[in-house]
Protein backbone atom coordinates (compact mmCIF):
# COMPACT_ATOMS: atom_id res chain seq x y z
CA UNK A 1 0.00 0.00 0.00
CA UNK A 2 1.05 3.29 -0.54
CA UNK A 3 2.01 5.86 1.76
CA UNK A 4 -0.05 8.54 2.64
CA UNK A 5 1.85 12.00 2.87
CA UNK A 6 -0.44 14.63 5.17
CA UNK A 7 0.43 18.65 4.66
CA UNK A 8 -0.87 20.99 7.44
CA UNK A 9 -1.28 24.90 6.09
CA UNK A 10 -1.57 26.07 2.60
CA UNK A 11 0.77 29.39 3.54
CA UNK A 12 3.83 29.70 1.06
CA UNK A 13 5.72 26.24 2.87
CA UNK A 14 2.60 24.08 2.81
CA UNK A 15 1.40 24.82 -1.17
CA UNK A 16 4.98 24.39 -2.21
CA UNK A 17 5.26 21.36 -0.22
CA UNK A 18 2.50 19.55 -1.34
CA UNK A 19 3.05 20.78 -5.08
CA UNK A 20 6.75 19.40 -5.29
CA UNK A 21 5.85 16.38 -3.11
CA UNK A 22 2.70 15.50 -5.85
CA UNK A 23 5.64 16.05 -8.37
CA UNK A 24 7.91 13.84 -7.08
CA UNK A 25 5.89 11.14 -6.38
CA UNK A 26 4.44 11.11 -9.54
CA UNK A 27 0.97 8.84 -8.07
CA UNK A 28 3.07 6.81 -6.03
CA UNK A 29 2.22 8.12 -3.36
CA UNK A 30 -1.24 9.92 -1.76
CA UNK A 31 -1.00 13.93 -0.91
CA UNK A 32 -3.50 15.45 1.32
CA UNK A 33 -3.60 19.06 2.03
CA UNK A 34 -5.48 20.35 5.38
CA UNK A 35 -6.35 24.11 5.84
CA UNK A 36 -8.61 26.20 7.53
CA UNK A 37 -9.94 28.52 5.12
CA UNK A 38 -10.62 27.26 1.04
CA UNK A 39 -8.43 30.20 -0.57
CA UNK A 40 -4.51 31.06 -0.71
CA UNK A 41 -3.63 34.03 1.55
CA UNK A 42 -0.92 36.38 0.05
CA UNK A 43 0.22 37.05 3.75
CA UNK A 44 3.37 39.11 2.50
CA UNK A 45 0.35 41.57 0.96
CA UNK A 46 -2.12 42.05 3.87
CA UNK A 47 -0.50 45.29 4.68
CA UNK A 48 -2.11 46.53 1.60
CA UNK A 49 -4.97 45.04 1.99
CA UNK A 50 -5.06 46.47 5.57
CA UNK A 51 -4.91 50.33 3.93
CA UNK A 52 -8.15 49.33 1.70
CA UNK A 53 -6.61 47.68 -1.42
CA UNK A 54 -8.58 44.68 -2.78
CA UNK A 55 -6.54 41.50 -3.69
CA UNK A 56 -7.37 38.95 -6.04
CA UNK A 57 -8.30 35.89 -4.29
CA UNK A 58 -6.59 32.53 -4.96
CA UNK A 59 -8.98 29.10 -4.67
CA UNK A 60 -6.45 26.35 -3.07
CA UNK A 61 -8.50 23.74 -5.19
CA UNK A 62 -7.83 26.06 -8.79
CA UNK A 63 -4.05 25.84 -7.51
CA UNK A 64 -4.06 22.08 -6.99
CA UNK A 65 -5.79 21.01 -10.08
CA UNK A 66 -4.70 18.64 -11.90
CA UNK A 67 -1.76 17.66 -8.95
CA UNK A 68 -3.89 14.83 -7.83
CA UNK A 69 -3.42 16.38 -4.77
CA UNK A 70 -6.58 16.18 -2.17
CA UNK A 71 -7.59 18.80 -0.73
CA UNK A 72 -9.71 18.92 3.14
CA UNK A 73 -11.19 22.06 3.63
CA UNK A 74 -10.86 21.91 7.66
CA UNK A 75 -9.31 22.78 10.89
CA UNK A 76 -6.62 20.61 13.05
CA UNK A 77 -7.68 20.08 16.27
CA UNK A 78 -4.59 18.19 17.40
CA UNK A 79 -2.21 15.48 16.18
CA UNK A 80 -0.99 11.97 17.58
CA UNK A 81 2.23 11.35 16.84
CA UNK A 82 1.89 8.19 18.13
CA UNK A 83 -0.82 6.84 16.40
CA UNK A 84 -0.31 9.02 13.28
CA UNK A 85 -3.53 10.65 13.45
CA UNK A 86 -4.53 14.55 12.68
CA UNK A 87 -7.89 15.25 14.28
CA UNK A 88 -9.59 17.48 12.53
CA UNK A 89 -13.36 19.24 13.21
CA UNK A 90 -15.31 16.92 10.76
CA UNK A 91 -12.99 13.39 11.86
CA UNK A 92 -9.47 12.11 11.83
CA UNK A 93 -7.21 11.78 9.39
CA UNK A 94 -4.54 9.13 9.28
CA UNK A 95 -0.94 9.53 7.82
CA UNK A 96 2.38 7.76 7.30
CA UNK A 97 4.10 10.86 6.98
CA UNK A 98 3.47 14.82 8.29
CA UNK A 99 4.09 18.37 7.20
CA UNK A 100 3.67 20.93 9.51
CA UNK A 101 3.36 24.37 7.82
CA UNK A 102 0.93 25.86 9.94
CA UNK A 103 3.01 29.14 9.89
CA UNK A 104 2.23 31.84 12.87
CA UNK A 105 0.52 34.64 13.51
CA UNK A 106 0.15 38.20 15.59
CA UNK A 107 1.63 37.65 19.65
CA UNK A 108 -1.28 39.62 20.93
CA UNK A 109 -1.27 37.81 24.64
CA UNK A 110 1.95 38.99 26.27
CA UNK A 111 1.35 42.69 26.38
CA UNK A 112 -1.88 43.35 28.34
CA UNK A 113 -4.65 44.76 26.38
CA UNK A 114 -3.37 44.21 22.99
CA UNK A 115 -6.28 41.40 21.91
CA UNK A 116 -8.97 43.80 23.17
CA UNK A 117 -7.73 47.31 22.31
CA UNK A 118 -5.19 46.51 18.63
CA UNK A 119 -5.73 45.84 15.61
CA UNK A 120 -3.05 43.06 13.50
CA UNK A 121 -2.38 42.15 10.23
CA UNK A 122 -3.70 38.59 10.83
CA UNK A 123 -5.99 37.15 8.34
CA UNK A 124 -9.36 37.05 9.71
CA UNK A 125 -9.41 33.66 9.89
CA UNK A 126 -6.87 33.80 12.96
CA UNK A 127 -7.68 37.42 14.30
CA UNK A 128 -11.32 38.91 14.48
CA UNK A 129 -9.36 41.92 14.81
CA UNK A 130 -7.18 41.24 11.88
CA UNK A 131 -6.73 43.05 8.47
CA UNK A 132 -9.81 43.31 6.98
CA UNK A 133 -11.08 44.72 10.46
CA UNK A 134 -8.22 47.30 10.30
CA UNK A 135 -9.35 48.34 6.85
CA UNK A 136 -13.00 49.22 7.75
CA UNK A 137 -11.65 50.79 11.31
CA UNK A 138 -9.30 53.23 8.93
CA UNK A 139 -11.48 53.78 6.11
CA UNK A 140 -14.50 55.54 9.11
CA UNK A 141 -11.17 58.04 10.42
CA UNK A 142 -12.08 61.32 9.48
CA UNK A 143 -10.67 64.87 10.29
CA UNK A 144 -12.43 66.66 13.18
CA UNK A 145 -14.57 69.58 12.59
CA UNK A 146 -11.85 71.13 14.11
CA UNK A 147 -9.51 70.18 11.91
CA UNK A 148 -7.79 67.73 14.05
CA UNK A 149 -6.18 64.90 12.20
CA UNK A 150 -6.92 60.93 13.50
CA UNK A 151 -4.14 59.36 14.72
CA UNK A 152 -2.67 56.00 14.09
CA UNK A 153 -0.18 54.57 15.86
CA UNK A 154 1.74 51.77 14.60
CA UNK A 155 3.04 49.01 17.37
CA UNK A 156 6.09 47.33 15.71
CA UNK A 157 9.28 48.76 14.15
CA UNK A 158 10.42 45.57 12.30
CA UNK A 159 9.82 45.15 8.09
CA UNK A 160 5.76 44.69 9.10
CA UNK A 161 5.67 47.65 10.98
CA UNK A 162 7.38 49.85 8.81
CA UNK A 163 5.57 48.86 5.71
CA UNK A 164 2.14 48.93 7.13
CA UNK A 165 2.45 52.77 8.71
CA UNK A 166 4.42 54.31 5.27
CA UNK A 167 1.09 52.06 3.32
CA UNK A 168 -0.92 54.02 5.39
CA UNK A 169 0.35 57.82 4.88
CA UNK A 170 0.42 57.59 1.39
CA UNK A 171 -2.80 56.27 1.48
CA UNK A 172 -3.97 58.59 3.79
CA UNK A 173 -2.68 61.23 3.76
CA UNK A 174 -5.11 63.07 6.39
CA UNK A 175 -4.16 60.72 9.21
CA UNK A 176 -1.33 61.25 11.31
CA UNK A 177 0.76 58.31 11.56
CA UNK A 178 3.15 57.53 14.89
CA UNK A 179 5.58 54.00 14.78
CA UNK A 180 6.21 52.84 18.23
CA UNK A 181 9.30 50.35 18.68
CA UNK A 182 11.12 48.68 21.63
CA UNK A 183 14.11 49.07 19.57
CA UNK A 184 15.50 51.09 17.23
CA UNK A 185 14.51 51.50 13.50
CA UNK A 186 16.28 48.85 10.95
CA UNK A 187 17.12 47.20 13.28
CA UNK A 188 19.31 44.05 11.61
CA UNK A 189 19.48 45.86 8.74
CA UNK A 190 22.61 47.44 7.06
CA UNK A 191 23.66 50.96 7.86
CA UNK A 192 22.76 52.55 4.60
CA UNK A 193 19.48 50.24 4.26
CA UNK A 194 18.47 51.15 8.21
CA UNK A 195 19.49 55.12 7.48
CA UNK A 196 17.28 55.07 3.97
CA UNK A 197 13.79 53.90 6.10
CA UNK A 198 14.86 56.20 8.83
CA UNK A 199 14.57 58.91 5.65
CA UNK A 200 11.76 58.17 4.20
CA UNK A 201 9.50 57.60 7.68
CA UNK A 202 10.96 61.23 8.37
CA UNK A 203 10.15 62.50 4.62
CA UNK A 204 6.43 61.06 5.23
CA UNK A 205 6.25 63.33 8.32
CA UNK A 206 5.62 59.69 10.64
CA UNK A 207 6.69 60.14 13.97
CA UNK A 208 8.79 57.83 15.47
CA UNK A 209 9.35 55.99 19.49
CA UNK A 210 12.31 54.41 19.67
CA UNK A 211 13.50 52.05 22.16
CA UNK A 212 10.24 52.66 24.31
CA UNK A 213 8.59 49.06 25.09
CA UNK A 214 4.73 49.12 25.38
CA UNK A 215 3.53 48.24 28.51
CA UNK A 216 0.06 48.11 28.00
CA UNK A 217 -2.77 49.27 25.20
CA UNK A 218 -5.82 50.81 26.70
CA UNK A 219 -9.18 51.80 25.05
CA UNK A 220 -7.34 54.82 22.95
CA UNK A 221 -4.16 55.09 24.93
CA UNK A 222 -0.35 53.40 24.95
CA UNK A 223 0.66 52.87 27.96
CA UNK A 224 4.85 53.21 27.51
CA UNK A 225 7.56 51.66 29.80
CA UNK A 226 9.04 55.37 30.76
CA UNK A 227 5.63 55.78 32.02
CA UNK A 228 4.02 58.39 29.29
CA UNK A 229 1.14 57.75 27.57
CA UNK A 230 0.44 57.94 24.13
CA UNK A 231 -3.04 58.48 22.32
CA UNK A 232 -4.35 57.02 19.51
CA UNK A 233 -7.87 56.65 17.62
CA UNK A 234 -6.64 53.18 15.63
CA UNK A 235 -3.43 51.37 17.27
CA UNK A 236 -2.16 48.15 14.77
CA UNK A 237 0.33 45.96 16.55
CA UNK A 238 3.05 44.57 14.41
CA UNK A 239 5.22 43.43 17.62
CA UNK A 240 6.28 39.87 17.44
CA UNK A 241 4.70 36.59 15.81
CA UNK A 242 4.01 33.12 17.33
CA UNK A 243 3.51 29.84 15.73
CA UNK A 244 -0.03 27.41 16.85
CA UNK A 245 0.61 25.13 19.90
CA UNK A 246 0.14 21.80 18.05
CA UNK A 247 3.49 20.45 17.90
CA UNK A 248 4.23 21.53 21.85
CA UNK A 249 1.19 20.14 22.28
CA UNK A 250 1.89 16.44 20.58
CA UNK A 251 5.00 16.35 22.81
CA UNK A 252 7.58 17.29 19.76
CA UNK A 253 10.78 19.34 20.81
CA UNK A 254 9.81 22.50 20.02
CA UNK A 255 11.54 25.86 20.97
CA UNK A 256 10.31 28.99 23.22
CA UNK A 257 7.91 29.93 20.42
CA UNK A 258 6.38 26.76 19.95
CA UNK A 259 8.84 26.35 16.46
CA UNK A 260 9.63 22.36 15.65
CA UNK A 261 13.21 21.83 15.82
CA UNK A 262 14.39 20.11 12.86
CA UNK A 263 17.17 18.38 11.21
CA UNK A 264 19.15 19.38 8.06
CA UNK A 265 16.29 17.36 6.18
CA UNK A 266 13.87 19.47 8.13
CA UNK A 267 12.36 16.51 9.65
CA UNK A 268 11.44 16.98 13.74
CA UNK A 269 14.13 15.63 15.91
CA UNK A 270 12.27 14.21 17.99
CA UNK A 271 9.77 12.52 15.78
CA UNK A 272 11.31 11.65 12.21
CA UNK A 273 8.44 11.00 10.32
CA UNK A 274 7.18 14.46 10.97
CA UNK A 275 8.36 17.28 9.24
CA UNK A 276 8.09 21.05 9.58
CA UNK A 277 8.99 24.18 7.49
CA UNK A 278 8.57 27.70 7.32
CA UNK A 279 7.20 30.01 10.45
CA UNK A 280 6.54 26.49 12.40
CA UNK A 281 10.40 25.47 11.91
CA UNK A 282 13.10 25.84 13.49
CA UNK A 283 17.22 24.31 12.75
CA UNK A 284 18.92 24.82 15.93
CA UNK A 285 22.10 24.69 13.82
CA UNK A 286 21.59 25.74 10.41
CA UNK A 287 24.37 25.27 7.62
CA UNK A 288 23.41 27.95 5.53
CA UNK A 289 22.29 31.75 6.15
CA UNK A 290 20.10 32.16 9.77
CA UNK A 291 16.23 31.73 9.49
CA UNK A 292 13.89 33.98 10.24
CA UNK A 293 10.22 33.50 9.95
CA UNK A 294 9.10 35.28 6.57
CA UNK A 295 8.05 34.25 2.83
CA UNK A 296 11.36 34.35 1.33
CA UNK A 297 12.65 31.55 4.38
CA UNK A 298 9.10 29.54 3.70
CA UNK A 299 9.57 29.27 0.28
CA UNK A 300 12.81 27.24 -0.51
CA UNK A 301 11.85 25.14 2.91
CA UNK A 302 8.12 24.29 1.80
CA UNK A 303 9.98 22.81 -1.52
CA UNK A 304 12.75 21.16 0.19
CA UNK A 305 10.30 19.29 2.62
CA UNK A 306 8.14 18.46 -0.59
CA UNK A 307 11.36 16.71 -2.03
CA UNK A 308 12.42 15.13 1.15
CA UNK A 309 8.83 14.00 2.18
CA UNK A 310 8.67 12.30 -1.32
CA UNK A 311 11.92 10.94 -1.16
CA UNK A 312 11.42 9.03 2.22
CA UNK A 313 8.07 7.74 0.92
CA UNK A 314 9.26 6.37 -1.62
CA UNK A 315 12.48 4.96 -0.18
CA UNK A 316 15.09 6.95 -1.71
CA UNK A 317 17.44 9.28 -0.08
CA UNK A 318 16.55 13.21 1.74
CA UNK A 319 18.58 16.42 1.01
CA UNK A 320 19.71 18.54 3.69
CA UNK A 321 18.50 22.20 3.62
CA UNK A 322 20.11 25.12 3.50
CA UNK A 323 18.89 28.68 3.52
CA UNK A 324 20.13 31.52 0.86
CA UNK A 325 19.57 34.73 1.92
CA UNK A 326 20.13 37.00 -1.04
CA UNK A 327 18.49 40.04 0.57
CA UNK A 328 15.46 41.14 2.50
CA UNK A 329 13.01 43.58 0.16
CA UNK A 330 10.64 45.89 2.20
CA UNK A 331 8.04 48.18 0.66
CA UNK A 332 7.41 51.63 1.48
CA UNK A 333 4.08 52.59 -0.29
CA UNK A 334 3.64 51.58 -3.83
CA UNK A 335 6.67 53.58 -5.51
CA UNK A 336 9.35 53.20 -2.87
CA UNK A 337 11.19 50.55 -1.31
CA UNK A 338 14.17 49.11 -0.39
CA UNK A 339 16.02 45.72 -0.93
CA UNK A 340 18.81 44.99 2.05
CA UNK A 341 20.93 43.03 -0.14
CA UNK A 342 22.62 39.90 1.67
CA UNK A 343 25.51 37.24 1.10
CA UNK A 344 24.52 33.71 0.70
CA UNK A 345 25.37 33.03 4.11
CA UNK A 346 22.91 35.95 5.18
CA UNK A 347 25.58 38.71 6.01
CA UNK A 348 25.04 42.63 5.32
CA UNK A 349 26.57 43.90 1.87
CA UNK A 350 25.46 47.37 2.85
CA UNK A 351 25.04 47.90 -0.85
CA UNK A 352 20.99 48.45 -0.95
CA UNK A 353 18.54 48.52 -4.00
CA UNK A 354 16.17 51.65 -2.98
CA UNK A 355 13.65 54.29 -4.36
CA UNK A 356 11.67 52.82 -7.36
CA UNK A 357 13.79 50.44 -8.24
CA UNK A 358 13.37 48.91 -4.73
CA UNK A 359 9.65 49.21 -4.88
CA UNK A 360 9.76 47.03 -8.23
CA UNK A 361 12.23 44.70 -6.81
CA UNK A 362 9.42 43.57 -3.64
CA UNK A 363 6.59 43.88 -6.14
CA UNK A 364 8.25 41.22 -8.86
CA UNK A 365 9.39 38.99 -5.79
CA UNK A 366 6.17 39.12 -3.96
CA UNK A 367 4.62 38.29 -7.62
CA UNK A 368 6.64 35.60 -8.29
CA UNK A 369 4.81 33.65 -5.42
CA UNK A 370 1.91 32.76 -7.50
CA UNK A 371 4.01 31.72 -10.73
CA UNK A 372 5.82 29.70 -9.11
CA UNK A 373 2.99 27.31 -7.40
CA UNK A 374 1.68 27.33 -10.82
CA UNK A 375 5.04 26.17 -12.27
CA UNK A 376 4.96 23.97 -9.80
CA UNK A 377 1.10 22.74 -10.03
CA UNK A 378 2.07 22.33 -14.46
CA UNK A 379 5.34 20.05 -13.57
CA UNK A 380 3.15 17.90 -11.52
CA UNK A 381 0.37 17.88 -13.75
CA UNK A 382 2.41 15.75 -16.36
CA UNK A 383 2.61 12.92 -14.26
CA UNK A 384 0.98 12.90 -10.88
CA UNK A 385 -2.14 13.64 -11.92
CA UNK A 386 -4.42 10.34 -10.43
CA UNK A 387 -5.17 10.27 -6.52
CA UNK A 388 -3.88 7.23 -4.71
CA UNK A 389 -5.89 4.87 -2.58
CA UNK A 390 -8.95 6.76 -2.49
CA UNK A 391 -10.23 4.02 0.20
CA UNK A 392 -8.29 5.65 2.70
CA UNK A 393 -10.89 8.75 2.74
CA UNK A 394 -11.59 10.80 5.85
CA UNK A 395 -13.76 10.95 8.40
CA UNK A 396 -12.42 7.26 9.84
CA UNK A 397 -12.84 8.36 13.39
CA UNK A 398 -14.01 11.64 15.28
CA UNK A 399 -11.99 14.04 17.18
CA UNK A 400 -13.48 12.58 20.92
CA UNK A 401 -12.74 8.60 19.65
CA UNK A 402 -9.23 9.56 19.38
CA UNK A 403 -8.94 10.05 23.06
CA UNK A 404 -10.72 6.65 23.85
Amino acid sequence: MSERIVILGAGYAGMLAALRASRRARGRAEMVLVNADDHFVERIRLHQHAMGESLRRWSIASLLAGTGVRFEHARVQRIDPERRIVALEGGALPYDRLVLALGSRTEVERTPGVREHAFTLDANEVHTRGATALAKAISQLAVTAGGERPHVVVCGGGLCGVEVVTELVERFPTIRASLVTASGVGTGMSPKGARYVRAALARRGIDVLENIPVRSVHDRVLEMGNGSRVGFDVCVWTGGFVVPPLARDAGLSVNERGQVFVDACLRSVSHPRIYAAGDMAMQSDPPGAPLYMSCKAACPMGLRVGDNVAAAALGREERPFAFISSGLPISLGRADGVLDTRRNDGTLRNLPVTGRLGAWVKEAITGSVITLFQAERWFSGLGSARPVDSSRALPTRTPKQLSA
